[in-house]
């Protein structure tokens, strides 16, 4: 069966492999590395279409907590040391 693997969307895109299903949601991918991989969740989805979408959320969570880290250093007061 084709999947495609959101895992790692945000570093390294969303790949396309082909995969065996072990059940429980569960699948299992050959080829890509020494021993193989095993995938659950969100981090693997049956088609193109459901992958894109998860990558999107993905970003868009990773860009809020990025605005709100920047928000608290612009915020930070160097005034006075720390006791």
């Amino acid at each position: 069966m084709k999947a495609f693997i959101t895992k790692y969307a945000l570093t390294q895109g969303i790949y396309e492999v082909e995969a065996k299903d072990v059940g429980k949601g569960m699948i299992e991918v050959s080829g890509v590395s020494m021993f193989p991989d095993y995938y659950s969740g969100d981090d693997w989805h049956d088609t193109l279409e459901k992958a894109i979408r998860r990558a999107n959320k993905m970003r868009s969570k990773k860009i809020d907590d990025l605005e709100k880290q920047i928000e608290k250093l612009r915020n930070m007061n160097f005034r006075e040391a720390r006791r």
